[in-house]
């Protein structure tokens, strides 16, 4: 059953898939089996069979815990945080010590705004559970939330979007060309959540957040790196810390829209959350009088066409990105005469979408240290477009100390190859060159 289930959720044929988990509820009698279907369905997108599914089976047994967890799980995806808490929370009166129940329970409340009643939750698990490993950093999640909620960090992400220092597409590419004509160096980053993992807000605050700021810097250096370095021993916190200056030194700031931080209170992402709203906390302590934009700033310039006018009939220009098969395709796509290609290896978790010659090599501390010696010879307004996370942002300030031109472009440089790395940001019409 399950396995037939599988390859039609696989295949994207939901309607026979509907077709089939209405048929398999009303003739299967093997309840965990259908908790099985449930989590297909979930994890397919198929939110109202997978509650309708798990709902039969509560019918049939009221405390029947799976169900009510799988349940749970599918009403928090979809945002219905509430009542996923009820589903949970059903779980512990009749089984008062298990230990998933009480994590979700406890995120639920955080979710819903009960931060007491999520600690209380918490320490209650530490009783039984004194060791379990996300005790730590969903406790100091539940303490985050509640000393940052939305209308505060709204106010202030909101305020930056009105300031007099941000400026739109137009402004940015007649500094970009200004600096270009007079050969002087210039940079343009943009922070998002892998950045605000790594930003610093004070000592007292990477006490009070030591374990969620861990995890989230763990996960961040996932994508990059999936598990090759240690961040500690080979130097990549340190290094990372330097993004404070090169935030300071930058000429243009993308910072996250409103819209995204919004969301992801919404969601409450464990992750991305605070990573987002760090990057909004540290802003005042890193405001030189930039201009200031949207973090989106590469995906605007892209569609309406300015960053292709930018590019056009140049002469030469430098590329930092992984993608071996790039320079050849901006040269054709651009009219470029000469792309100088710094090969980076590319984010290790992507090896799939990004193919073997594309993440081939360890980008930090090896590739990172050639690079940076590289890009310290005079660039004299060389043009760079620049894809490297949030070392790319280090080879940005490098390039303009250098006297030349750095523009974070980021996946659109993935985009512009056919490998979606960040779905929803970009689309197969986004390609340059044949599919």
């Amino acid at each position: 059953m399950l396995s037939h289930a599988r390859s039609l959720a696989a295949t994207a044929r939901h309607d026979d898939l509907r077709a089939y988990a209405a048929q398999m509820v009303k003739v299967a009698d093997d309840l965990f089996l259908l908790v099985r279907l449930a989590i297909v369905l979930r994890e397919a997108g198929l939110f109202e069979e997978a509650d309708r599914t798990c709902q039969h089976i509560l019918r049939a047994d009221p405390d029947y815990a799976f169900a009510h967890y799988e349940l749970g799980v599918s009403l928090a995806a979809q945002r219905r945080h509430a009542e996923a808490l009820a589903s949970f929370a059903r779980i512990l009166t009749r089984l008062p010590q298990d230990e998933r129940a009480h994590l979700q329970v406890a995120r639920m409340q955080t979710a819903t705004g009960r931060h007491a009643e999520a600690e209380a939750t918490l320490e209650r698990l530490r009783g039984f559970a004194p060791a379990h490993e996300d005790l730590p950093w969903l406790a100091e999640f539940n303490r985050y939330l509640a000393s940052f909620p939305l209308e505060a960090i709204r106010a202030q992400a909101t305020a930056y979007a009105q300031s007099p220092h941000y400026i739109w597409e137009e402004d940015i590419v007649r500094r970009i060309v200004q600096a270009l004509e007079g050969r002087r160096g210039f940079s343009l980053v943009r922070l998002g959540d892998g950045e605000g993992a790594f930003l610093r807000i004070s000592d007292e605050d990477e006490v009070r957040f030591a374990h969620l700021y861990r995890r989230n810097r763990q996960d961040r250096a996932r994508v990059w790196f999936d598990g090759e370095i240690d961040l500690d021993a080979s130097g990549f916190t340190r290094t990372a810390a330097g993004l404070v200056d090169v935030i300071r030194n930058a000429d243009v700031v993308g910072l996250p829209p409103v819209s995204w931080i919004e969301h992801e209170y919404r969601i409450v992402s464990p992750i991305s959350l605070s990573c987002l709203v760090n990057v909004v906390r540290a802003m005042p302590a890193l405001d030189t009088g930039q201009g200031l934009c949207t973090q989106l700033i590469h995906r605007s310039l892209h569609h309406n066409g300015q960053l292709a006018a930018l590019l056009r009939g140049r002469a030469r220009i430098g590329l930092i990105a992984c993608h071996p098969d790039a320079p050849d395709l901006l040269a054709r796509g651009f009219g470029i005469g000469e792309v100088v290609f710094h090969r980076i290896p590319g984010e290790k978790l992507n090896a799939a979408l990004l193919g073997p010659a594309a993440v081939a090599g360890r980008h930090y501390p090896d590739r990172f240290t050639a690079l940076m010696q590289d890009l310290s010879q005079p660039l004299a307004g060389e043009l760079f477009l620049v894809a490297g996370g949030l070392l790319g942002k280090i080879y940005c300030d490098r390039i303009k100390r250098s006297g030349g031109v750095a523009i974070d472009i980021g996946s659109l440089i993935d985009a512009w190859l056919g490998a979606p790395t960040r779905p929803g940001f970009f689309t197969p019409q986004d390609r340059l060159g044949p599919a």
